[in-house]
């Protein structure tokens, strides 16, 4: 898979927490609120300029050896750095975030038992920029609450997230009328089990391809997250 499906895919995954590590790093100063990858036994995958909810951010991908406990690398370097770091986790992954004073990093950490390697992506918001939220190329969802837009700049490529408590066939019927009304062509429909709709559909218009996802989770709200590219599926 190219590191812009893991990086789209990894827009509503989380990962395992592991053993600690007792390497200790020098923290070079211009290092401040990133990760010094200098010493770690990590591969510099990708880098890229992105706005997250409205404000510019690096964004920058590492992958490790499924054996390495990055989650403890990653807390204590930051920790070293003087941060408060908190990590939430689950079986297939992590999300945390580590504040100064006067930065922020985030960081998701996709860690599979399925895949033999770490995938861990960072981003690093600019200080004191003018929030400008980017504008979805496609009808967003009213009876849902946005939690997140994130726009590649380098690509024009934008993700948003929201939580409802509509159900997933609700919510594809919703855009399957919506993105036809508005010229998209839907090119791969969403599976249908035991009448309900759910995963994930994709719809083309000329240049653009849009992926609507929504699957029930039947513990609390719902996720849909839409992806809208330009280019080939």
């Amino acid at each position: 898979m190219h590191w812009k499906g893991i990086l789209t895919i990894s827009i509503a995954l989380c990962a395992a927490p592991l053993l600690c590590n007792a390497k200790v790093w020098r923290v070079v100063g211009e290092y401040h609120g990133r990760i010094n990858p200098t010493g770690l036994p990590w591969t510099k995958a990708y880098q890229t300029r992105m706005s997250v909810n409205g404000r510019q951010s690096d964004l920058v991908m590492y992958t490790a050896r499924y054996t390495e406990p990055v989650i403890e690398q990653i807390r204590r370097q930051f920790e070293m750095q003087g941060a408060t770091v908190n990590v939430r986790s689950t079986l297939e992954g992590a999300i945390g975030i580590a504040k100064w004073e006067d930065a922020v990093a985030k960081f998701l950490i996709i860690s599979s038992p399925q895949m033999p390697t770490h995938f861990m992506f960072f981003t690093y918001p600019d200080k004191g920029m003018e929030i400008k939220v980017p504008k979805l190329p496609v009808p967003s969802y009213g009876n849902g609450e946005r939690l997140s837009i994130v726009e590649d700049l380098d690509t024009s490529t934008i993700v948003a997230t929201y939580k409802t408590y509509d159900t997933s066939t609700e919510v594809h019927s919703y855009y399957a009328t919506q993105l036809k009304s508005n010229g998209w062509e839907m090119v791969l429909p969403a599976r249908v089990h035991s009448g309900s709709v759910s995963g994930v559909a994709i719809y083309q218009k000329k240049k653009k391809i849009c992926y609507v996802q929504a699957v029930d989770r039947g513990d609390g709200p719902n996720m849909i997250t839409l992806l809208v590219k330009g280019g080939t599926l």
